[in-house]
């Protein structure tokens, strides 16, 4: 089985052998999600290890975790629910004139940057996982967080 090259990357890094990198990815394929979802719930590596290994792989800073306990409630209707879900971003406050976002490693960024420009907004994104950017997607837009989410932003 071929990795992703998210998984590949972080093999290079050392975050995780290869026989770990296939497992993670088997895990995905029968549960589906995404990598960072399967390593967290397989228990491999802690949340903040695999953001700061995603942001150096993707070159989207790491969101700082103080910033995710409170997202501003006035950032939300720059962005409605269907199009954060769609995007995979979760507005989380206004900073001078950017518009601070929360975007999950899988998210489309091509199409985040069509939206921002067709809106002419200047957008800082910073990088989440996959079970923080839908435990967002709850706070912000009342969505209900699958359980498997829930449990990993319990730990």
């Amino acid at each position: 089985m071929t990795t992703s090259s998210l998984a590949s990357a972080l093999v290079k890094a050392s975050v995780l052998s290869q026989e770990i990198a296939v497992q993670a990815e088997r895990r995905r394929q029968l549960y589906g999600g995404n990598l960072d979802t399967a390593l967290l719930e397989m228990g491999l590596v802690d949340e903040k290890t695999l953001v700061t290994h995603l942001a150096n792989f993707t070159g989207i800073p790491a969101a700082p975790f103080e910033r995710l306990a409170r997202p501003d409630q006035q950032a939300g209707p720059w962005l409605d629910a269907g199009a954060a879900a769609r995007l995979g971003t979760v507005p989380i406050g206004l900073r001078e004139e950017a518009l601070e976002l929360a975007v999950h490693p899988e998210a489309d960024h091509d199409a985040l940057v069509a939206w921002a420009g067709e809106r002419h907004l200047l957008v800082e994104p910073c990088l989440v996982t996959e079970a923080r950017f839908r435990g967002l997607l709850g706070v912000v837009y009342g969505i209900p967080v699958p359980p498997r989410f829930v449990s990993l932003l319990a730990k």
